[in-house]
């Protein structure tokens, strides 16, 4: 699962959902996903992987 941060807001539907099931990220988030995710954010040109300060960042606010 990687890590990514959204430059613009991305829902996705994931593919298995058998309802109307989104996951809605917001520009600025930065986050653990899914690799299908991840893919289907870099084509739509929504995100990118996260750089490792970025990552640090986040897990501290998590642990808080």
């Amino acid at each position: 699962m990687p890590w990514v941060r959204f430059a613009a807001p991305f829902d996705w539907h994931p593919p298995e959902a058998r309802r109307h099931t989104v996951l809605a990220f917001q520009a600025g988030d930065v986050c653990l996903v899914r690799r299908r995710c991840f893919t289907d954010a870099l084509t739509a040109g929504t995100a990118r992987p996260a750089t490792s300060e970025e990552i640090a960042d986040a897990r501290r606010r998590i642990a808080a």
